[in-house]
């Protein structure tokens, strides 16, 4: 019995493993050996793309235990800096879908408050109608914009809060610096930009199993550890001036910054 349990678990494991190597790191490796024609696109994973795959892949248990079981958590943090933000009349923004429930939860808290325009952006139309399905009714109150994190349609000052949830990992370092200069360029002076991300763990044995990990599946999150961190590209940024907060947790694995432009 013990040695059956086993053998499924690898196999378990090994399935995934194959999964997600293939709808990730792989379309890195397929699109140097043949670039795409739409380069803004080449370095998106198949995974969040395909419609299939996302539909698969959006399950929250599995979204909760790559986060290592603190994707609650970290919604909850960036929720309860949208409590403190006093949405009423304001325009808010998430930059890129996400899978799990903070979409549906940013904007039921924007609804609880009186929120003014609900945007939500992606450059994947697939995306944009998944997520659409996630929120049921409260889709009625927000705007869908397919567009590029990079290269945004809003005219300057347009938001008081910008929201990026697990978004920088997955550019290359690049994108990651023009993607928070858009970000910048939309948001109000005084607007709040709100970035859940990975950070650079202290424990060693998070430091071993994240390098492994971001090795085999995504080799843009590495970038955050380093010279790529959110909060120094946004100093970096000569365009605007920042009151940066960040807050850690589970061995500063994760972190939330929120950013006031003045």
């Amino acid at each position: 019995m013990y040695s059956l349990a086993l053998n499924i678990f690898v196999g378990v494991v090994s399935l995934l493993f194959l999964y997600f190597f293939s709808t990730t790191k792989l379309t890195i490796i397929a699109n140097r050996l043949f670039p795409a024609a739409n380069t803004d696109t080449s370095h998106i994973y198949w995974i969040y793309r395909n419609k299939w795959l996302i539909r698969l892949t959006d399950q929250k248990p599995l979204i909760s235990a790559i986060l290592l079981f603190q994707y609650d958590k970290l919604v909850e943090r960036i929720v309860s800096q949208l409590q403190s933000s006093a949405l009423q009349h304001k325009n808010v923004i998430q930059v890129s879908c996400a899978f799990g429930d903070v979409t549906t939860k940013i904007v039921a808290e924007c609804h609880k408050q009186g929120a003014g325009e609900i945007v939500i952006s992606d450059i994947i139309e697939n995306e944009l109608s998944h997520v659409k399905n996630k929120l049921g009714d409260g889709r009625q109150s927000c705007t869908f914009v397919r567009e590029d994190a990079l290269h945004m349609q809003h005219a300057n000052d347009s938001f008081d809060v910008v929201i990026m949830f697990f978004l920088l990992h997955e550019l290359p370092r690049k994108k990651k610096h023009q993607a928070l200069k858009e970000a910048s360029r939309i948001l109000k002076p005084g607007g709040k930009l709100i970035i859940g991300e990975f950070h650079q763990p202290t424990s060693l044995l998070l430091k071993a199993w994240g390098w492994v990990y971001f090795k085999t599946f995504e080799p843009y999150a590495l970038q955050i550890w380093k010279h790529a961190n959110p909060s120094r590209l946004l100093r970096e940024d000569a365009t605007a001036r920042w009151d940066i907060k960040k807050e850690t947790c589970f061995f500063d694995n994760f972190q939330i910054i929120t950013a006031e432009k003045s």
